[in-house]
């Protein structure tokens, strides 16, 4: 009984739509390991991946929270797990 329990979805936040639609043609991906993925992932795991992320075309919306919020890269982006998708 999908439809019965589907709601209404709030906009995005101006500053992540704006990532969106400013990756174009290439597009974005949005990577999350669920709810265990930042106590499963070491340091060391999280920088590496955060190095390959930085290197594609796409922009990378990446939930995390805590480890690597400081990383800057244009074309990655960390959101907490409190937006909903």
């Amino acid at each position: 009984m999908g439809p019965l329990t589907v709601k209404t979805p709030s906009p995005l936040p101006r500053d992540l739509e704006q990532f969106i639609i400013g990756a174009g043609d290439k597009g974005i991906i949005l990577f999350s390991l669920g709810t265990l993925g930042d106590e499963v992932l070491q340091k060391h795991q999280v920088e590496m991946l955060a190095e390959a992320f930085g290197r594609l075309e796409q922009r990378i919306i990446w939930r995390l929270n805590g480890m690597l919020r400081h990383y800057k890269n244009s074309r990655l982006r960390f959101i907490l797990r409190t937006h909903e998708f």
